[in-house]
């Protein structure tokens, strides 16, 4: 009754619940694929079982209409350099929404590095409007709509990029856009363990969104060590235990954190491949009453506590020859919130930060993940009315899970994902502030 008060005030309908599958797996089915002006082979595209393709052509609607449902679409609308033949897109999007089956993504793929003229860029540009629309329109089905920026490179480097967005994993991202880096393409791996044989570090491990990327890190196949207050030790080390971790209590605000941390490493003789920056706290108050006690923890903890221990990590032997990072921002960092002046100010920082750090060292990947309004204990006490608003307003009208996020950051840190480097990918079910 409430939750139905809910929708009729925001002038919106109850969407489809989000059904997430445990892995990244994709679903076996048909899936759609187009090429404006570029006929590809089948076997050109990425091989991924249990995949099987069919091409779509938009004066072919008789062969769409046949098909028992569509699981997933991938567009290539690199080759649309002129205005009017964006109109294929609407011819094509309609005929494709009787077949697609809910909770279906559609992935758009782009090249904005590759434009050959100032209408050819354009209509690059054009796309990103046209996904966050559709995405907003389809939300209610659950069809998340992504675009992926190629940038200059191909197949091969995106494959992985292709699997996720068109997996199950990436439920809770819609509207977004992901770039790819000029990185050496790198054959698809279809793995149930990408992550195998790699030891990862997560701050702020005993719980919630922390302990589900420990978790998800796990499962693929990472060891990984689990870093928290001193206070959550009996927690972590219950974490740590399930997932055969190991667990390392620290304050990472104390001075001597980074180097206590290393001497820890080395005394286990670890070496990182994956680091997680998921520590975190707020305090919020409206800036004319912020106490500066609150302000400097905030910052030292979500922002300084980063920098330093990266500092600290980097040119020594705890640190693998090609590790990436994985930095987690939230929305409200990227749109401002009230009371929020010191979270949102070093959660955007983030931002900049991997784009300086990828630039400084190529040889290592920096990316971020911004969650939006994810389901944890600490939301779950929050007011009713002001939860069930936070989690409706998004394109999806639902709130996230962390084992969403948890999915993201794995993703960033797959080794066959080199191209994806100084992102921002935001995991909020492209919330209606900031995205």
């Amino acid at each position: 009754m409430l939750e139905t008060l809910v929708y009729k005030l925001m002038g919106r309908r109850p969407p489809v619940v989000l059904q997430r599958s445990a892995n990244t797996e994709l679903r076996a089915g048909d899936y759609g694929f187009y090429s404006h002006q570029q006929r590809l082979a089948l076997n050109d595209l990425p091989q991924m079982d249990p995949v099987t393709w069919r091409l779509l052509e938009p004066d072919n609607a008789k062969a769409l209409q046949s098909t028992t449902g569509l699981v997933a679409v991938l567009l290539d609308c690199r080759q649309i350099q002129q205005v009017d033949e964006l109109q294929t897109l609407l011819v094509l999007v309609q005929q494709l929404l009787p077949v697609l089956q809910n909770q279906s993504p559609i992935l758009l793929v782009s090249d904005s590095q590759a434009a050959i003229s100032a209408s050819h860029s354009a209509c690059q540009s054009a796309l990103t409007g046209f996904v966050r629309s559709l995405a907003k329109e389809l939300g209610t089905k659950a069809c998340r709509v992504n675009l992926l920026d190629l940038y200059g490179t191909d197949w091969p480097a995106a494959s992985a990029s292709v699997q996720f967005f068109l997996s199950p994993a990436s439920a809770y991202i819609s509207g977004q856009v992901l770039k790819l880096g000029e990185e050496a393409q790198a054959p698809m791996q279809c793995s149930v363990q990408p992550l195998a044989g790699k030891t990862a570090l997560v701050t702020g491990a005993a719980r919630g969104i922390g302990k589900a990327i420990a978790s998800q890190l796990a499962a693929e196949g990472a060891l990984v060590v689990g870093l928290d207050l001193p206070a959550a030790a009996p927690a972590l080390d219950a974490v740590m235990q399930s997932l055969r971790g190991q667990s390392i209590a620290l304050d990472l605000t104390g001075a001597e954190a980074p180097a206590q941390l290393l001497a820890q490493l080395q005394e286990r003789r670890l070496s990182l491949d994956l680091v997680v920056h998921n520590a975190g706290v707020t305090r919020d108050k409206t800036l004319k009453n912020m106490a500066l006690a609150d302000w400097q923890l905030v910052l030292e903890l979500n922002l300084n506590a980063q920098i330093r221990l990266n500092e600290a990590l980097l040119g020594s032997a705890q640190l693998a020859a090609a590790a990436s990072f994985v930095s987690l921002s939230s929305i409200n960092g990227l749109a401002g919130q009230r009371g929020q002046c010191n979270y949102a100010s070093a959660k955007s920082a983030l931002g900049g930060y991997i784009q300086r750090m990828a630039r400084t060292y190529p040889m290592h990947r920096f990316n971020a993940v911004a969650p939006g309004f994810i389901r944890t204990e600490m939301t779950e006490k929050m007011p009713w009315l002001i939860r069930e608003i936070g989690q409706r307003f998004n394109s999806l009208g639902q709130a996230g899970e962390p084992s969403d996020v948890a999915h993201a950051v794995c993703f960033l840190l797959r080794p066959d994902n080199k191209a994806c480097n100084a992102q921002v990918l935001r995991v909020c079910g492209q919330s209606l502030v900031g995205a």
